[in-house]
C-alpha cells in the first residue's frame, strides 16, 4: 500500500511472503499452502500489470515459489500402535458386517477411504491374497469414480490370510 506498484522490487515481495501472518487472531506463520495463495495473487497481479504497461519489468520473475521449510514437514507417521489396533477390532466386533470388513482393510492394508469405496470384487485376488488398487472414490458433484492420485498410488497390496477370510465371507454374505 505504501510502495507504488512500478518501485515494488523482488526483495520487498520475497520478504513480504516470508514473513506473512495470521490474522485470525492465532499466533504463527501462515500455512505454506496460504502463502503459495499469496504468490499466485501476487503473480497475477504483476502479470497484467506488465501486460497492461503499468510497468516494464514483473518483479515477481526474480521471486520463488513458497516452500515448506524442514520444520514444517512432518518428519514421523503418526501409526496406530498394537493396542489402539486391538482396540479398533473390538470396537468394530459389534458393528454391521460392511464396516467390519471396512475398517479391517483400512487397517490390515492401510487403505484410503476413496480406494476402499473404489474396490470391487473383480480386484481382489483371493488365490495370491492382494488386491489390486486402481480407482478411488472422491467427492465432487456427487461421487466420482477416478484413478488414484498418483502412479504410486495405483498399486497390489498384500492382504492377511485372516482379512482374505473376512473378504470370503463377507463376499459370500454379499451375493
Amino acid at each position: 500500500g505504501h510502495v507504488n506498484i512500478d518501485k515494488i522490487k523482488p526483495i520487498l515481495l520475497v520478504d513480504l511472503l516470508d514473513n506473512l501472518t495470521r490474522k485470525d487472531g492465532k499466533d504463527g506463520e501462515l500455512s505454506v499452502a496460504a502463502k503459495e495463495d499469496v504468490y499466485k495473487a501476487l503473480m497475477s497481479v504483476f502479470k497484467y500489470a506488465k501486460q497492461w504497461g503499468i510497468i516494464n519489468v514483473n518483479p515477481m520473475d526474480g521471486v520463488s515459489k513458497p516452500k515448506a521449510n524442514k520444520s514444517t514437514k512432518k518428519s514421523t507417521l503418526n501409526i496406530y500402535e498394537l493396542d489402539e489396533i486391538e482396540l479398533l477390532f473390538k470396537a468394530v466386533e459389534k458393528e454391521a458386517f460392511h464396516w467390519r470388513v471396512f475398517i479391517s482393510l483400512a487397517l490390515a492394508a492401510g487403505l484410503r477411504r476413496g480406494e476402499l469405496l473404489g474396490l470391487e470384487w473383480s480386484k481382489v485376488d483371493f488365490e495370491n491374497k492382494r488386491i489390486d488398487i486402481d480407482t478411488t472414490i472422491v467427492k465432487g458433484d456427487g461421487a466420482l469414480i477416478k484413478d488414484p492420485k498418483s502412479k504410486a498410488s495405483n498399486r497390489l497390496v498384500a492382504i492377511p490370510e485372516s482379512i482374505i477370510k473376512e473378504l470370503e465371507n463377507y463376499k459370500a454374505y454379499w451375493i
